[in-house]
């Protein structure tokens, strides 16, 4: 097993870019799935989910929901969604998300997977960090979110997930991030 692990959800977007990225600069991939989802990522890279690990996530679901009041939705493929969101936060020391943040919270269905991680640590500090993509910046949660200049490079067990319409500006902080420049020919 390599020492870095990068966990996420192999959609579109900065899923795939974050996991792309992670490979070449040699960490283990891994994107968490479930039957019926579509992903572009490598099925060596893939870990589908059974109903009933999808199920355990619903706890974790309406804690999240507290604080972002939003819908869980029925049983269905978006709630199958977010229960594999608990799965990229479960085991992570970090998390790595380019999104928006709006109104004090990220947007879209990035929410759900950073709400876990923070409620993992009772919404005290913790290593989680967005880029917003419309901003052009990055942010730390510190009880809110606050301002940094740029986040520590991701090591151990983390996560790097995302807007499935990923800007070029989120592109380029994923690989500035990983320190991964590509060759040009």
């Amino acid at each position: 097993m390599k020492d870095n692990i990068c966990l996420s959800g192999g959609a579109k977007g900065a899923d795939l870019q974050f996991g792309m990225t992670a490979g070449m600069r040699g960490d283990q991939v891994v994107h968490w799935s479930f039957a019926g989802a579509k992903s572009e990522a490598p099925v060596e890279e893939l870990v589908i989910l059974t109903p009933d690990q999808l199920e355990v996530a619903d706890k974790f679901l309406k804690r999240a929901n507290r604080t972002l009041k939003r819908s869980i939705g029925r049983p269905g493929f978006v709630r199958k969604l977010l229960q594999r969101n608990w799965y990229q936060v479960e085991h992570s020391e970090r998390v790595y998300a380019v999104a928006h943040l709006e109104g004090g919270q990220v947007s879209g269905g990035t929410a759900w997977a950073t709400q876990m991680f923070i409620d993992r640590w009772n919404g005290q500090p913790c290593e989680c960090y967005v880029y917003d993509q419309i901003v052009e910046a990055w942010y730390a949660w510190k009880g809110e979110w606050s301002r940094i200049e740029t986040p520590p490079e991701p090591y151990g067990v983390w996560t790097g997930i995302g807007s499935r319409n990923l800007l070029p500006s989120g592109k380029q902080a994923i690989r500035t991030l990983l320190r991964y420049q590509p060759v040009k020919p």
